[in-house]
């Protein structure tokens, strides 16, 4: 997992740059909620994570430390941050393998935490979730086919861990080939949380779209790709480029539903 000069941050994650562009969002071959196909322009470059985040990179963030001072005898307690949250929730046990069995509550914290982590916020960098328009672009990387290596299923092994090829498991982050843009996994091992809640899509063309937010308590977040659960073919179909999912932003997990982040600067 090596990393291009100051792409790679203080705890190992690497970066790649996704130009700003205009590419066509959906597909009329999948399932409904997939169409139509729209013309999105993303008029800001950003910087998206190459992989998935890892285990032990959610770990060094989610199990951090504090120190507090007791208000009674003021000794300096060494204490969890949110002990509740602390450590890994994985199911699929390996530091390198992308972190599953996280919502996307979870997802989200993770992202405050890291900005707030004192090497990156010297640094001026911030995380947050992709957005549901540029996961797919990222995802895409410039190509129209179905999958991002073309239209033939048939070598997804090259690309992509899934059901048929996963052996019950996710694989440490990195092992298959890249999209065109050097980004990995984006199309197995785990589906990956954006920030968007779920909706529809419209026709019309759209500029830098976000979802609007509902104002639900508990509203379904958008999920992206494909992972070790997904199907080559029948009900559980997925890893496409436009492949498309949703869950509660509080309550749904699984072991193969992770995350990858976007570095922006610090306001």
């Amino acid at each position: 997992m090596t990393g291009e000069e100051g792409l790679t941050n203080s705890i190992g994650m690497t970066f790649k740059l996704v130009p700003a562009g205009t590419f066509t969002m959906g597909t009329e071959d999948g399932q409904e909620h997939e169409g139509p196909p729209h013309e999105v322009t993303l008029t800001c470059s950003f910087e998206l994570g190459i992989h998935p985040v890892t285990q032990e990179q959610y770990q060094k963030i989610m199990g951090v430390t504090k120190e507090v001072e007791c208000p009674h005898c003021s000794e300096v307690l060494v204490l969890p941050v949110d002990g509740d949250k602390v450590g890994c929730p994985s199911y699929h046990d390996g530091p390198a393998n992308p972190v599953e069995r996280v919502t996307w509550a979870d997802a989200v914290e993770f992202c405050k935490r890291l900005s707030e982590h004192p090497d990156e916020k010297g640094a001026g960098h911030a995380y947050r979730l992709p957005t549901e328009a540029e996961w797919e672009y990222a995802c895409r990387a410039g190509t129209t086919t179905r999958f991002y290596w073309g239209e033939d299923k048939t070598n997804y092994e090259d690309y992509e861990w899934r059901r048929e090829n996963a052996d019950g498991t996710t694989h440490p982050v990195g092992q298959k080939k890249p999209n065109p843009w050097g980004l990995f996994d984006m199309l197995g091992n785990v589906q990956e949380w954006c920030s968007d809640e779920a909706g529809r899509y419209k026709r019309e063309s759209q500029t830098d779209p976000i979802a609007p937010e509902s104002g639900d308590e508990d509203p379904l977040r958008v999920h992206r790709g494909g992972g070790v659960g997904s199907y080559t073919e029948g009900m559980y179909l997925g890893g496409y480029s436009a492949s498309r999912s949703s869950g509660s932003a509080t309550g749904t997990t699984g072991p193969a539903l992770g995350f990858r982040v976007v570095r922006t600067a610090s306001e």
